[in-house]
């Protein structure tokens, strides 16, 4: 897809110069299928693999958390090639208030 479709496709929640954040969608399963099967990485984030590319594509359409708090998992690409260049995770975490 090139960067003028994707554009056209995605809700962007932040644009640099040079980069797109956005929430995660199919459109990622094969790159996020990819960077979860790196050992390195799923050192630092303690998730599980993906079985399948099929797997990641049901696990972006399914979502949910934008919905609820308004944070969750973006991915990151570059807007000149949209060439996939990694994630970020934002959680919600409510904490109890003392009194």
């Amino acid at each position: 897809m090139t960067p003028q479709k994707v554009k056209r496709h995605r809700r962007f929640i932040l644009e640099t110069e040079r980069m797109y954040l956005y929430e995660i969608d199919a459109m990622d399963a094969d790159d996020l299928f990819e960077l979860n099967n790196d050992p390195t990485v799923m050192h630092y984030t303690g998730d599980q693999s993906f079985t399948s590319i099929e797997n990641a594509r049901l696990f972006c359409q399914s979502y949910y958390p934008y919905k609820s708090t308004g944070m969750g998992r973006w991915s990151m690409r570059l807007k000149t090639t949209n060439q996939f260049i990694g994630g970020a995770v934002l959680n919600y975490i409510q904490i109890a208030r003392l009194i």
